[in-house]
């Protein structure tokens, strides 16, 4: 028998298991002591984290108002340009 497979339920695991892994990534950079690793691996937890709250956003999770206005924030991080001097040599 084939299972239909849901795609939300999908983008669900997938969402989860990349925040695993960037989790882990940063955790690791962060004890090693690498700065510039642990920036880059702090970014990528940044993403992961807005992706996964997206995620189950999309199968119908009510977050807390705190969580709401927080994943606010963190998308606009995410969304913010890398080099914030260039844009004020503008």
């Amino acid at each position: 028998m084939i299972r239909d497979e849901d795609p939300t339920q999908t983008a669900l695991e997938r969402a989860y298991a990349e925040y695993r892994g960037a989790v882990t990534y940063w955790r690791a950079a962060s004890k090693a002591g690498h700065v510039e690793t642990a920036e880059g691996a702090a970014d990528r937890l940044l993403q992961a984290r807005v992706e996964l709250y997206r995620s189950l956003l999309a199968t119908g999770w009510q977050p807390p108002q705190a969580l709401v206005i927080q994943l606010d924030r963190d998308a606009a991080l995410v969304a913010a340009p890398r080099d914030f001097d260039a844009l004020l040599a503008l």
